[in-house]
C-alpha cells in the first residue's frame, strides 16, 4: 500500500477517504504500467529510411502506408535492424525496393505496380515468404519467438517448404583484374548472369557485375 499511503490512506483516515486514496494509486499504477508499455512499443521497432529515385512521386500518406504494413515484421527482427525503402518509378509503373539489414544478414524484396501501396503489400508478402522457407536456418538468427504462433493482430503466416540449402557443385576460378565494363563483356560472351572479377581502377578490389531484372547492369563493389 505504499502508493495508496502517498495519497492519504492512512488508518486515521475515514472509509471516504481511503477509498479515494485507493482509487488514485490504482490509477498511477495503471498509469505507470502503460507509459513503459508505449515506451517498449516505440523502442522495439526497426528504423526506417526513405529514398526517392527521380521521377517517383511519393506523398505522405504512401510513406505512412509503407511504415504500418512493415512494421508488421517487427516480429521477426530486432530494434537494432534497419529498413531501407526505394522508390522508385518509370514509364508509370510504380516499384518499391526493401532491404533489411539484419546483424549481418541482409533481407530484399523488389515488387511492381501501378500503386505504391500495392508494391509495399506485395514486397511485405515477399519478405514473409523468404523468412519461412528458411525458417530453420534463420530461427536462431532472428528475434526470439519469431516463429511463434501469430497473435490476432499479427500478419498472416504462409504455408512454405523450407528451402535446402544443398551446394551440389563447386568451381575454382582466378580473379583477373580488368575494368568494370571489361567484366560486363566477359559476363555477356560467356552467357552468364554475373562475373566476379577484381577491379584494375580500384586497386584490385574484387567486385561483382550482374545483368539487372529491369534491364541494365548493377555492379557490387565490395569494401
Amino acid at each position: 500500500m505504499k502508493d495508496a499511503n502517498l495519497y492519504g490512506f492512512l488508518p486515521g483516515n475515514d472509509a471516504e477517504q481511503n477509498a479515494k486514496a485507493l482509487q488514485s494509486a490504482v490509477h498511477l499504477r495503471s498509469s505507470l504500467r502503460l507509459n513503459r508499455r508505449k515506451h517498449t512499443e516505440e523502442d522495439d521497432t526497426m528504423t526506417f529510411n526513405f529514398k526517392y529515385e527521380k521521377g517517383a512521386k511519393v506523398y505522405g500518406d504512401t510513406r505512412t502506408y509503407t511504415e504500418k504494413r512493415l512494421s508488421k515484421l517487427d516480429r521477426y527482427f530486432r530494434s537494432d535492424s534497419d529498413a531501407s525503402v526505394t522508390f522508385n518509378e518509370k514509364r508509370g509503373v510504380k516499384s518499391v525496393e526493401v532491404t533489411i539489414k539484419h546483424g549481418t544478414m541482409l533481407f530484399r524484396a523488389e515488387t511492381s505496380d501501378q500503386d505504391y501501396n500495392v508494391a509495399v503489400d506485395r514486397a511485405v508478402d515477399a519478405l514473409v515468404r523468404q523468412i519461412h522457407k528458411n525458417k530453420t536456418k534463420l530461427e536462431k538468427r532472428l528475434r526470439q519467438g519469431a516463429f511463434d504462433s501469430a497473435d490476432v493482430d499479427s500478419e498472416p503466416v504462409p504455408e512454405t517448404v523450407e528451402d535446402e540449402l544443398d551446394i551440389v557443385r563447386t568451381k575454382h576460378f582466378a580473379l583477373k583484374p580488368m575494368t568494370p565494363e571489361d567484366a560486363v563483356l566477359q559476363m555477356n560472351m560467356l552467357g552468364h548472369q554475373f562475373y566476379v572479377f577484381r577491379d584494375s581502377t580500384r586497386g584490385e578490389a574484387i567486385e561483382v557485375v550482374y545483368l539487372r531484372k529491369d534491364g541494365g547492369y548493377g555492379l557490387i563493389e565490395t569494401e
